[in-house]
């Protein structure tokens, strides 16, 4: 973390955990290492999962999982970006991405593949992400709302509803 290699701190984290899921060491290093990237929630879950494993360090982790919980509350995903689609894409567009993605990222399909049930949690949440993501772009009202709202750099309000 020291270097600012925050993708290959996740991933020497990920193979640890996958070694020891409780793993507090390195659960504290991937979920600062995800929070530097922006991937606020996913590191808050981690922190969170260490403090679990080791309640001696919350006196260490406690300011900083507070500002990751914060980070992540205000770090909604952007519905084209999480569909892979641009602003101008079609309904048709729209629909194919949803879809090539739901197929890859179906919570059962990931369970398979699941390390634990934070791991399908995590595929479970995603998958949400994409489907209120191809909700709200794929009705002509909602979209047109989210794109007004996006224009004028609100946080997408639309994901709170």
């Amino acid at each position: 973390l020291k270097l600012r290699a925050f993708p290959d701190a996740v991933a020497a984290a990920s193979a640890a955990l996958d070694l020891n899921p409780l793993y507090a060491k390195a659960l504290v290093h991937r979920g600062r290492a995800q929070v530097a990237l922006g991937e606020a929630l996913e590191g808050a879950l981690d922190l969170e999962r260490a403090l679990h494993a080791d309640t001696r360090l919350r006196p260490h982790l406690a300011g900083e999982l507070e500002a990751a919980r914060k980070a992540a509350a205000h770090a909604a995903p952007d519905c084209y970006s999480l569909l892979g689609v641009e602003a101008s894409a079609s309904a048709s567009d729209i629909k194919k991405a949803f879809h090539r993605l739901a197929l890859k990222f179906h919570p059962d399909k990931q369970a398979q593949a699941a390390h634990g049930p934070e791991d399908r949690q995590r595929a479970e949440r995603h998958f949400q992400r994409l489907t209120h993501a191809h909700a709200t772009l794929s009705d002509a009202t909602k979209r047109r709302e989210y794109d007004r709202q996006r224009a004028l750099g609100l946080r997408n309000p639309l994901w709170a509803r």
